[in-house]
C-alpha cells in the first residue's frame, strides 16, 4: 500500500558529478521545489552539498535504466551544473579568484556570497567559512561546486 501523504516534493536538478576515483557522473539531485506561492525559494544544489549529511542521493542512467545511488560527499571533487542568468544573481560581495584542484584542474570565476562586512577577503572566506563546498561562478551560465578538501591552491584575481 502507497501513501502518497509521506512523499517529500523534490525537483531534479542535471548535474555532472566529479567522484575521486570514478571520475565524471552524469546524474540528477533531488532539490526542494519553489512553494506555489513562492513565499519560500527552492533549494539549490549548494545547499544540498553543504548541509552536514554525509551522503547525497543521486539518480544515474538513462530512461529505462536508472539507478539511485548514494554518493559520500567526501569523495565528490566537484559538481558541475548550469543555471539561468535570474538564478544567478546573488546579492553581497563578489571576488573573483583562481582555483587549482589536486588532480590539475584549473577554474577562473567569481564567489557570489552575501559576507559580513569584516569577512569579505578571499582568505578569510576561505578560512572562516565553514561550509564543505565553494560556489564558484564561471563563463556564461555554468556553475562549479568545488569540495574545499580537494582545492590545492588558490589565488585572488584583480577586477
Amino acid at each position: 500500500m502507497s501513501d502518497d501523504s509521506l512523499i517529500v516534493p523534490k525537483t531534479l536538478k542535471s548535474v555532472h558529478l566529479w567522484v575521486h576515483p570514478e571520475g565524471r557522473v552524469p546524474c540528477g539531485i533531488f532539490l526542494q521545489p519553489t512553494t506555489a506561492d513562492e513565499a519560500v525559494a527552492g533549494e539549490h544544489p549548494i545547499d544540498l552539498l553543504n548541509k552536514p549529511e554525509p551522503f547525497l542521493v543521486c539518480r544515474c542512467g538513462q530512461q529505462g535504466d536508472r539507478q539511485t545511488r548514494f554518493y559520500s560527499k567526501n569523495a565528490i571533487v566537484r559538481v558541475d551544473y548550469s543555471e539561468s542568468p535570474q538564478q544567478t544573481l546573488t546579492p553581497g560581495v563578489r571576488i573573483r579568484a583562481e582555483f587549482q584542484l589536486m588532480d590539475g584542474a584549473l577554474f577562473h570565476g567569481e564567489i557570489r556570497e552575501d559576507l559580513p562586512p569584516d569577512r569579505q577577503r578571499l582568505l578569510d572566506y576561505m578560512n572562516v567559512h565553514t561550509d564543505r563546498f565553494v560556489r564558484l561562478f564561471l563563463e556564461q551560465d555554468n556553475v562549479t561546486l568545488i569540495n574545499k578538501a580537494y582545492i590545492m591552491r588558490v589565488v585572488p584575481l584583480g577586477d
